[in-house]
């Protein structure tokens, strides 16, 4: 078990970041995961993905309720493209575990500042602002969104994220949907991605899989509250009184100050 002030440290931190993410359809794994390498200090990579993915469900979960009680959830195809994020995530675990470390956070580094410099090119020309109401889409689309799922649940597991990054840009882009019911439809499919990928690497733990992961299950329940608190107050204050513009613009700044750190640090620059 991590120093009790560590401890202390790593709650008050995962609560801001899911009152933040709640409000974003995203998972919050592209913080999570940065925050415990920076202060939990021989954690082993797997580990924290395995954790991460846990306070993505932990985070999601609130904010899919919330949502779908504002029928802000389309609910079937949710789960449709959940149900293809399944193999994706399976892919992702046995891709990861054999991954070395050095590269998996580069590639981390580099999937964080694709990320940002993506917002800031949806923030400019203002493409979510811009979608005020769902458009209908056709079958084709469906079948590639489907497709793009199982991607997603492969960058889920191998990375520890929820990703909400890909999911809400494609939900709204392909197929139409007005951008709240596109972070609402992204969270139902982040509860059942990330529950999935933690599994996952659950069962390899228990089991000792050679050279796999070793999951501190009892950080993970001292994590999982503060962040369902946080983003349970999040997801249901932010839903109404937060702009979806302005979180993106924290979340831009954070992003890219987080991007720059992990890979100076994986260097050994810092």
């Amino acid at each position: 078990m991590l120093p009790i002030e560590i401890i202390i440290i790593l709650i008050i931190l995962m609560f801001l970041v899911s009152f933040l993410y709640s409000n974003l359809g995203l998972g919050g794994g592209m913080l999570y995961v940065p925050i415990m390498v920076f202060f939990a200090v021989g954690m082993d990579r797997l580990d924290i993905i395995a954790i991460s993915l846990f306070l993505s469900f932990m985070t999601q979960l609130p904010a899919f309720i919330m949502h779908y009680k504002n029928g802000l959830v389309k609910v079937r195809l949710g789960l449709l493209f959940a149900a293809a994020t399944i193999p994706g995530v399976v892919i992702g675990v046995l891709v990861g575990i054999r991954t070395a470390d050095v590269v998996a956070y580069c590639m981390f580094s580099i999937l964080l500042f694709i990320t940002g410099s993506k917002m800031v090119y949806d923030i400019y020309k203002k493409r979510f602002d811009n979608v005020t109401k769902d458009r209908k889409h056709s079958t084709d689309q469906i079948a590639l969104v489907f497709m793009i799922s199982i991607g997603t649940g492969m960058v889920s597991a191998f990375f520890g994220v929820g990703g909400g990054i890909i999911t809400v840009p494609v939900l709204v882009y392909i197929l139409g949907l007005y951008t709240r019911r596109a972070i609402g439809t992204s969270a139902l499919m982040i509860v059942i991605t990330s529950m999935v990928g933690f599994v996952c690497y659950s069962l390899l733990s228990i089991n000792q899989f050679p050279n796999a992961v070793q999951i501190h299950f009892e950080l993970a329940a001292i994590l999982g509250l503060p962040v369902l608190i946080g983003a349970y107050l999040g997801s249901s204050w932010g839903l109404k009184a937060l702009k979806t513009k302005n979180i993106q613009v924290v979340f831009v700044i954070i992003i890219f100050i987080v991007g720059v750190q992990l890979l100076l640090r994986v260097l050994g620059y810092i």
